[in-house]
This record gives C-alpha cells, structure tokens and sequence, in this order.
C-alpha cells in the first residue's frame, strides 16, 4: 500500500559490488569505517509507481552507525523518487520528539542520480523514500556494512541468488496491515505516534 519493498538483487547483481571495488569505492569507504572488513550485505529498495512519501529516519540506533553505498540502477529523478536526505543529521542523536520541536528536516535535499551513480553516506543520515509518480518501478541498490559487514562467506549467494522481495516498514501481518494502511490514509498518525514513543524510550529512528 505504501508502494516501498525492500529486495535482495540476486546472484546477477555481483558485478556492481565488482565495479565499486575495481573503482576504489570499498576502499574509501573501508578508510572513512575501518569496522567495514568484510563484504557487504547486497539490498536493494524498490520504489513502485503510486508510492507515498516514508517518514523522515535513519537506519539504525545512532551509536550503531554503518556505511551505506547506494547505486542508482536508473536514472532518478524527482519524478521517480529520488530519495530526500537532511544534511548535517548524522553528526547528532535525535529522539524523534527532538527531530520533530527543532525540524532539521527544512535543510532537506532531494539526491537525482544518474544510472551508475554512487552516493556514499552513514546509515545516521535521516532520509525518507519519495513517491514514484511514474509508471515505472525505480529500483536502488544498497551495499551495506552493519556490524562489518555481511556474516554470509558470499553475501551473493543467500536465497539461493534469487531476487527475492521483503517488507520495507510493515509486516504482511494482520496487525501489519492495519498500521500500513492508517500510515498512509492519515500519515500524520504515525508522526504522533512515533513522538509519544520517543517520549519513554532511546529509540532515535
């Protein structure tokens, strides 16, 4: 309903991560993390015509920051969804009631990308998916290193190399459902909802 899958590219996808490394991409990105030792998990957001806009987060607690190489697999443009992002956000923890009383989101930028493009970035950047106003998927791939890396011998090889799709933010769940749909039919119930959640716990995303 919100029209954002997450995806594994499959086997056939091996020849970006070959690219990045044949171009010194790992490399930089292994001297900006040292931690990023081994090779990364192979993802891949797939943004489906008709989408909504995500909810402005990071990917992760911030004190378990990890590098990220998005690879525009076509060209993305604003049209399509080109992904938003807050400069300057991954140099500070934000409980999201923070996030929301001080809106860093007014310095937000839209990233268009050229098929082949690279945009490397830490994983406490806050960002959200666009809509795809197209009529045309818009696919991105995602090279990423939690905790150092993928615990796969060959991160290219898990399900059985097939692309296979996954849930982004909500679970194909009864309950799952439910809480898609209320986010997209009345988005500013998750924004409260996440604000109160802030409010008791160190969740920061």
């Amino acid at each position: 309903m919100s029209g954002h899958l997450n995806c594994f590219p499959g086997a056939g996808s091996r020849f970006v991560y070959e690219a990045l490394e044949a171009r010194g991409i790992v490399d930089l990105i292994r001297e900006i993390e040292p931690k990023a030792t081994r090779l990364p998990n192979i993802g891949c957001n797939f943004n489906l015509p008709g989408s909504v806009k995500q909810h402005y987060h990071a990917d992760r607690d911030f004190t378990k920051a990890f590098m990220i190489a998005n690879v525009a697999v076509v060209d993305t443009v604003v049209e399509n969804g080109a992904i938003e992002l807050i400069a300057g956000t991954h140099r500070k923890f934000y409980k999201y009631w923070r996030f929301a009383l001080e809106r860093p989101y007014r310095n937000s930028i839209r990233m268009p990308m050229k098929q082949g493009d690279i945009m490397v970035r830490t994983s406490n950047v806050w960002h959200r998916g666009m809509p795809n106003k197209t009529a045309v998927a818009r696919p991105m791939i995602a090279l990423t290193w939690e905790d150092g890396g993928s615990t796969h011998d060959d991160p290219f090889a898990v399900e059985d190399g097939k692309i296979t799709f996954r849930p982004n933010w909500f679970r194909p769940t009864r309950l799952g459902r439910i809480r898609e749909r209320v986010f997209v039919s009345v988005p500013a119930s998750y924004s409260a909802y996440r604000i109160v959640s802030s409010l008791v716990g160190n969740k920061g995303y």
